[in-house]
This record gives structure tokens, sequence and C-alpha cells, in this order.
């Protein structure tokens, strides 16, 4: 069985698709993003402007068109992807926001 899975590269600026043995590595950059996650088959990319401080999260499918989902000003600290819902924290904020996957 031959499994993949997607992480950035320490460097940021890339996705690195590993098999399931790990022998095999392919980087696709996308140099845009400060994380990258994967949820069903959606690539979601975290944006993080240091001039505007605003955070800006994206959704994306490889070599397609990236939609905006939100935009914010501070750090994401956490997100948990739902079939309708994305849930996530904002870095010194109480309350968790929500908005339609």
């Amino acid at each position: 069985m031959n499994k993949t899975g997607y992480t950035n590269d320490e460097d940021y600026g890339k996705i690195i698709k590993l098999s399931f043995n790990q022998k095999v590595k392919k980087a696709l950059p996308h140099p845009k993003f400060y994380s990258v996650y994967i949820y069903k088959d959606w690539y979601y990319g975290e944006h993080y402007d240091s001039d505007t401080e605003a955070t800006s999260l994206y959704k994306f499918k490889l070599g397609g068109k990236e939609k905006l989902l939100t935009s914010f000003r501070g750090y994401m600290s956490g997100i948990e992807f739902g079939e309708d819902l994305i849930t996530y924290s904002i870095q010194d904020e109480e309350k968790e926001r929500e908005i339609q996957n």
C-alpha cells in the first residue's frame, strides 16, 4: 500500500510529499504560505503579512486558483476542519471563530 501525506518544508515555501515508506519525496513549491493544511481534497494556506500584521487563510487545489476564506489582524493559533465549518482561534482572543468551509 502506498499512502501519501503532506507537510511544510522546514524552510517554508514548499509542500513536501512523502510516500508511505518515506523513500519517495517530491517538493511542490508554494512560497506564499507559512503553513499548509490538507483536509479532504483541499489545501488550506495560511499567509502572514508582517507589514499589515494580518493573517489570511486561503483554500486551493494544487495548480488551481486560491480562494480567500478569511483575513484578520493577528496570528492564528489553532485550526480544526469540519465538514461545513472551519474553527480557529486568534492569539490572545478568548473566543473561537468559525467560517464556512
